[in-house]
Parts: C-alpha cells; structure tokens; sequence
C-alpha cells in the first residue's frame, strides 16, 4: 500500500532538453541520459558524503540517504525527503540543510555537465510509487520553477515561511551558517516581466571545499547553455544572461562575507 508521506519536494528540469533531442542522434541522446543523467543522484551523493568532514554529521547524512528519493523522468528530476511532522524544529533544520545540500550539488554537477537545471522547493504531503507521483507540493513546485528566468532554484513562499520559523528555533551560527551559505535573497527575473525577491539557493560556490570556481564565469555560462549542440534563441539567452549575473553576485556575495570573518 502506498503511503502518503510528510516532507521536502524539489522539481527541476533541463533547460534546453527538447532542443538536445531535436539537434543530436539517438546515440548521443542515449549517451548523455545514460551516463549523465542516470549518474547524477550517485555523484550528488558521494560528493556530500566527501565534503562532510564531521564524523557526526556524515553519519546523520548517510542515515538520511536511505529517506532520500530521486526519480528522473525524461527532462524531470524530482527529489523528496521525507520526515516525522512531530519533530523538533532544530531537528527539521538538520533535514534542510542536507536537502539544500543535494540540491546544491545536483545544480553545479547538472550545469557543469552542460545541463543547466530550473527548479524550485517546495513543503507538504505526497506520494511517490514506482514511476507515478502525486502531490500540491509537487505540482507547487513545478509551477513556480517554471515561472522562473533563470537556470537555479528558488524556495516556494510557504517554504521559507517554514524554514524562517524553524531557524528562529536554533543558534544565530547555525542560522546564520545555513543563509549565509546555502541560500540568499535576489530579485528574481520572471515570466510575465515582472521581478520578485525571492530565497534561492546558493549552488556555485556555497563552501569552501565545493567545486572549483570557473576562471571566467561568462564563457562558462556560455558553454554549458550551448552544450549537446544545444541552440541558445532569445528566450533562453534571457536566461542565460539572468544566470550570469546571479553567480556573479553568488560569487562577490561570497567575497564579502569572508572579507568579514
């Protein structure tokens, strides 16, 4: 029997994916969906499992792997984590940290891949059996990432209403450590012209020992949004130049408060 379950939800998709299938041969496609986005959770995984140098919080880590779910369907990544509606809000915090992790890593690994990902976080119940899914969390999510003019991912607002809550819970470090680092506010570029201020996830360059930093952050963004033979028309160029400046600033922002401590 299927059980309907309580946590976090994370829709992305592939900018561009329809533009791979209509510009490669069905052996490129094949390729690529076989050892990259097959790959992905895998790499995700051992790359926290790598960066996590506390004994305690790795362990934590590696037992909440086996709560953590990933199912890819064609141009689609959805991600859950459930968790215990009755736990503490400092306990929750921990499952939103090692969430914003994965999703961290999933959009650098995806994007330097050449595989630039939108998505968007959000908070509810659902269920997930075998290949079919259902849940306001996961259509939620979906709609507002697909609103979204950027290659990244944002947190819903009934998202951050739960997650500002639950840090006034634990130390002013631990807050400070998670939006510091794992998130920031931007003034995010959308669909209907319009802009909001938005609570998104920091996935460059968030710590110290995460990936290296591209030498030059135009040509990178330029590369990963024409790979696969992929062609970049006027409403993706949009995107691409949104998703420069943002790691422009993630970067400078990053510069700043180490520049600080």
């Amino acid at each position: 029997m299927t059980m309907i379950q309580e946590g976090l939800v994370g829709v992305f998709d592939i900018l561009g994916y329809q533009n791979i299938i209509d510009n490669n041969d069905i052996e490129k496609i094949f390729k690529i969906v076989s050892e990259k986005l097959n790959n992905l959770p895998k790499n995700v995984k051992d790359t926290i499992e790598k960066l996590i140098q506390d004994k305690e919080t790795r362990n934590y880590f590696i037992k909440e792997m086996k709560n953590f779910s990933w199912l890819v369907i064609s141009d689609t990544i959805l991600l859950t984590l459930p968790f215990d509606p009755n736990i503490s809000s400092s306990d929750r915090v921990l499952n939103w940290i090692y969430f914003l992790l994965l999703s961290a890593m999933l959009l650098r690994l995806s994007f330097d891949e050449g595989l630039p990902l939108r998505g968007a976080v959000d908070l509810g119940n659902f269920f997930i059996d075998g290949n079919c899914f259902a849940g306001k969390p996961i259509v939620g999510a979906y709609r507002f990432a697909n609103n979204l003019q950027i290659s990244g991912c944002a947190l819903t607002t009934n998202v951050k209403k739960v997650l500002e809550k639950d840090l006034d819970n634990v130390s002013a470090e631990l807050r400070d450590n998670i939006i510091n680092h794992l998130l920031f506010m931007y003034l995010v570029p959308l669909k209907d012209g319009k802009e909001e201020k938005l609570l998104i996830v920091n996935w460059l360059k968030p710590l110290d020992d995460w990936e290296k930093t591209p030498d030059d952050i135009r040509q990178y963004v330029v590369d990963k949004f024409h790979a696969h033979n992929k062609d970049v028309h006027r409403k993706a160029f949009v995107k691409l130049e949104n998703t420069e400046i943002i790691l422009r600033y993630s970067l400078n922002r990053n510069r700043i408060l180490d520049n600080l401590h």
